[in-house]
């Protein structure tokens, strides 16, 4: 599959600097190489669970570094994601 420019834009900035500190999240320093492991792990997911190319992933966010991870993942995935909140009206 051909690379968009804007998923070529996240890789190139997630392997600028993988040893720099992202985000500090509850005292703990996480850097760019910690994150671009982990939307790795997502994105490879994905193909490995045959989850069709076309499918939206739903993604309950939070507050967290791992889910700003899972989302950088599904997009390097070339997917689309469709956020749920746990308040969300049916």
């Amino acid at each position: 599959m051909e690379r968009s420019r804007f998923e070529q834009r996240i890789r190139d900035a997630l392997n600028a600097r993988p040893a720099g500190w992202a985000v500090d999240y509850d005292g703990k320093a996480v850097s760019w190489g910690e994150f671009t492991a982990l939307a790795g792990a997502v994105e490879q997911l994905l193909g490995t669970l045959g989850v069709p190319d076309a499918a939206p992933i739903g993604l309950v966010g939070r507050n967290l570094p791992a889910h700003f991870a899972a989302v950088i993942g599904i997009f390097l995935a070339n997917r689309c994601t469709s956020m749920v909140y746990a308040f969300q009206s049916s």
